[in-house]
């Protein structure tokens, strides 16, 4: 609760009430003759229909995954190998199973694959697109994070203020100072929650950071 007086006349004033949302929604007004659930709208409420009270009832026990990602140099000598590699996150209480993300084709980067046994690779079709689902067995518990893919590019290091790296293949090296930053676009869900689309956003400095700094991994700012 805040109060803010009322700057032209101190002797009044507004008071703010926050209501979270509740994890135990729906609520169901139990007032006579009415037992109805009410969704909040603006400063108002109204009576859910059907199909909102079984797609809130579904969400309370769906889990919700991130996509987070973090660089990471995976060979080195003549072939400086760097990974970037992508994990889901799992922001919920609840299991998620059979985990899944699908990638759209880009010409701006590389191909993703798939990076532990855990994971296999969707049957590809006509669209374009690709992906990679988890095993029976691999299952991401609350408040787990697991690796689920990765591309990896080539660094070449004859500057280190300003090194050049290849993410597309058969194109040549770019300076990563010159690089727009990096879009990932990708869908994400699993068996037990909705799918839903993530665009990855990755700034060129990152890049560098983990070029210039052999063997660190550096991670991603947030999840998305």
């Amino acid at each position: 609760m805040v109060r803010i007086a009322d700057p032209e006349d101190p002797s009044k004033g507004f008071i703010i009430v926050k209501v979270p949302g509740s994890d135990a929604r729906p609520h169901m007004s139990l007032a006579p003759d009415h037992c109805k659930y009410f969704q909040r709208v603006m400063d108002t409420t109204r009576p859910m229909v059907d199909f909102q009270v079984r797609d809130m009832l579904r969400v309370k026990i769906a889990p919700r995954l991130l996509v987070g990602y973090f660089f990471k140099q995976v060979a080195s000598g003549a072939s400086n190998t760097f990974a970037l590699v992508l994990t889901l996150y799992n922001d919920s209480q609840y299991s998620a199973y059979n985990s899944f993300l699908i990638f759209e084709r880009s010409t701006e980067h590389r191909d993703f694959k798939k990076l532990v046994n855990g994971f296999v690779e969707l049957p590809q079709t006509g669209t374009g697109r690709y992906g990679f689902q988890a095993t029976d067995r691999t299952l991401v518990h609350p408040g787990l994070e697991v690796e689920a893919a990765a591309m990896e590019f080539e660094a070449q290091k004859r500057k280190e203020a300003d090194p050049r790296i290849n993410i597309i293949s058969g194109q040549q090296y770019t300076y990563i100072a010159d690089m727009y930053p990096l879009v990932v676009n990708c869908w994400v869900g699993c068996e037990n929650t909705a799918m839903r689309e993530v665009s990855i956003i990755i700034d060129p400095k990152l890049f560098k950071e983990t070029v210039v700094n052999d063997w660190k991994i550096t991670r991603g700012p947030k999840y998305y």
